[in-house]
């Protein structure tokens, strides 16, 4: 058994399935180091940028990209070209 959380928390449900539970408790373990790192970093991030706040702005700006084909190209000159 791999221990940890996993051993903790689901030891009675994981201990009964033998391999496969020895992967679950590998899967949980793992969400769990990435979950508690991401936390981490997220704390870090917010007081290295303590004295910096970010200004508010109340214009919400969307930027839009327009992809036009040669298929609608070729309707839409079709479609300005009819009475």
């Amino acid at each position: 058994m791999f221990g940890g959380i996993a051993g903790l928390l689901f030891g009675s449900m994981l201990g009964n399935m033998g391999a496969f539970g020895d992967i679950l408790a590998l899967i949980i373990n793992v969400i769990a180091i990435i979950l508690v790192i991401r936390i981490l970093i997220y704390f870090f991030q917010k007081w290295r940028n303590r004295n910096n706040p970010k200004p508010q702005s109340n214009v919400l700006i969307i930027k839009v990209r327009l992809r036009i084909t040669t298929g609608q190209r070729f309707l839409m000159k079709a479609i300005s070209r009819t009475p």
